[in-house]
């Protein structure tokens, strides 16, 4: 980062990236919390002799023998009784001089995933970062980054309480029939069951057995057998009316009434919010891509990439709500890669391999790691504003929020434009709307819809007719 200095002091802020320590006293042991923190979350800079006071703003104090304070630092980072690892390069501590004062600016980047957790002295001294502070992380947090730090996807881990028979018939059945139509030559469709469980990831040979593996179980289990396995699993969809004060829908992972697996939640939550934003489907599992609006993709997304990134062995369960003006997706874990680069796209990191494998057996994911950059375009493409993407601490929880247009009422400026159009030209197209009057094509649509509904406007003829004006008077 870019330090800025004026007559005594330092014009950076302590934020989410930049740390200050006075150092007047040597190398303070906060450092090592700072330290942690940074390389646990999205890296920053700590700079040793910087004093901060009452309102925020930051003196040049200096540090005294900063070249022996320097190689401190280098000894302390190298010596596992201190750090269990040093993930700073040479380059990443160095001696600044500024207004006759020698500072230490330590730039700590953040750790591979692999690497974490970083910590000093021992496990319970790993720290991350929130805002302008440093957090001791609890027990769960650190069980999450143990999780992302192996090899292995955590998903294809075979179960400990759980057999074959323990996988539900019917949702294997469904799944396999979406394959067959994204894949109806694959020669895997022709296996044995087992083995086609075994090949799409659903299953593993362990010790001459085969076991379900945790994707398996997630897939296509029973409610109950996934809890032995996930004491926190839980998956629940809401459908609001405007008030939001209670809810008109709900489909529960612990009702009695399914069998509360991954793939039935994921088939009934996209089919619900096709329904809800008056999308017909072609097939009848309702996630067909034919004739996709952009809205069905954005919200499709939405839910993929929870079910696919969520940390399953955390303490909350994936949750989607769906309000008149918006929809929220909330699922236990954070982003593995930073939020800017999932924005950019091109970069894939999913929790769940295994998952995200099989949703892409049946056209449900890109391993291109495109879904954020796909979310944001989508929303774009439909003039709504981009999706907000929002991680929070204590539980880590990840929330995606997609806000639709507002409804509208049926005599709106808008209408009357649609309706001077079409008295203008009966047979022009609803893009065509879009493109004159310079709104979302979303908006078009759901204008005509109102002005059908109350009988303002019909069609006559079908794709290739003309809209009709209905005279009032009868």
């Amino acid at each position: 980062m870019k330090l800025i200095f004026k007559d005594n002091l330092c014009l950076n802020r302590e934020d989410e990236h930049f740390e200050a320590k006075s150092a007047q006293k040597g190398i303070p042991e906060s450092l090592w919390e700072s330290y942690s923190a940074f390389a646990n979350t999205e890296g920053g800079t700590i700079v040793l002799g910087l004093d901060e006071n009452d309102d925020g703003s930051l003196t040049i104090s200096g540090v005294k023998n900063a070249s022996q304070i320097e190689s401190e630092l280098w000894n302390s980072l190298n010596n596992p009784q201190k750090v269990n690892k040093n993930v700073l390069r040479s380059k990443d501590i160095r001696v600044e001089r500024v207004g006759g004062r020698d500072l230490i600016v330590m730039d700590v980047p953040a750790a591979k995933l692999y690497e974490r957790p970083i910590f000093f002295k021992n496990i319970g001294h790993t720290f991350k970062r929130n805002g302008s502070g440093d957090y001791r992380c609890t027990s769960d947090e650190i069980g999450s980054m143990f999780r992302d730090s192996s090899t292995d996807s955590f998903d294809m881990t075979p179960v400990r309480f759980a057999v074959m028979e323990d996988l539900d018939q019917d949702s294997i059945s469904e799944y396999t029939n979406l394959m067959k139509l994204y894949y109806p030559g694959s020669p895997w469709l022709r296996y044995p069951q087992d083995d086609f469980l075994r090949t799409i990831g659903a299953a593993r040979v362990m010790e001459g057995k085969l076991l379900p593996t945790l994707a398996g179980i997630l897939m296509f289990g029973r409610f109950d057998v996934i809890r032995l396995e996930l004491p926190n699993y839980s998956f629940d969809y809401f459908e609001y009316e405007r008030g939001d004060d209670e809810w008109t829908f709900r489909r529960s992972s612990g009702s009695p009434m399914w069998s509360g697996n991954l793939f039935d939640f994921y088939t009934t939550v996209i089919n619900r919010l096709s329904l809800q934003i008056k999308k017909d489907f072609k097939v009848p599992d309702g996630i067909a891509r034919d004739e996709d609006t952009e809205l069905n993709r954005a919200t499709r997304e939405a839910v993929t990439n929870a079910v696919v990134n969520a940390d399953y062995g955390g303490r909350r369960g994936v949750k989607v709500q769906l309000h008149p003006d918006r929809l929220i997706v909330e699922n236990p874990g954070l982003f593995r890669i930073p939020v800017r680069i999932a924005e950019e796209g091109g970069v894939s990191d999913p929790r769940n391999k295994a998952l995200m494998q099989m949703f892409t057996y049946i056209s449900r994911a890109e391993r291109a790691g495109t879904g954020v950059r796909r979310m944001i375009e989508a929303c774009r493409n439909t003039g709504l504003e981009e999706p907000t993407f929002e991680q929070t601490m204590d539980p880590e929880t990840t929330v995606v929020t997609i806000r639709f247009d507002p409804e509208l009422p049926t005599a709106t400026e808008t209408g009357v434009l649609i309706l001077d159009l079409i008295e203008e030209n009966p047979k022009m197209t609803a893009r065509a709307m879009s493109d004159r009057l310079d709104i979302p094509f979303s908006r078009v649509v759901k204008e005509i819809d109102l002005l059908k509904s109350s009988g303002r406007l019909e069609r006559v003829g079908g794709s290739r007719g003309v809209w009709v004006v209905p005279d009032p008077r009868g």
